[in-house]
């Protein structure tokens, strides 16, 4: 935990920090990264979509959450489930994207 980085939970609870939070572009700012190549960054816009249109309702609002920086606890109150639920479908989420980034690869080959 660091206490000095405003966009870490800890951050920002204990600097009495309010970070607003955009969800209409949560995709762009998740993959923006300035030291990633353009092409990197453009192939995870078009990773991260593609990827996002094969989950559930459910599960794209948890990832949403998820990814927008929201506690486990936030995110289980949220959505009316336990925070072990949350951390297990945190893993599913996981595995379903390495599981996609497996099948794109080929692709791209």
């Amino acid at each position: 935990m660091n206490g000095k980085e405003p966009l870490s939970r800890y951050g920002q609870i204990s600097n009495d920090i309010e970070v607003e939070r955009q969800p209409s572009n949560w995709i762009d700012a998740m993959v923006a990264d300035k030291r990633a190549s353009v092409f990197d960054q453009v192939a995870a816009r078009m990773d991260v979509g593609a990827w996002f249109a094969t989950l559930t309702k459910r599960m794209k609002e948890i990832a949403k959450d998820l990814a927008l920086g929201c506690s486990t606890s936030e995110v289980a109150k949220k959505h009316g489930v336990t925070a072990g639920r949350i951390s297990q479908l945190r893993r599913t989420l996981e595995s379903s994207w390495d599981a996609f980034q497996e099948e794109a690869a080929p692709a791209l080959a």
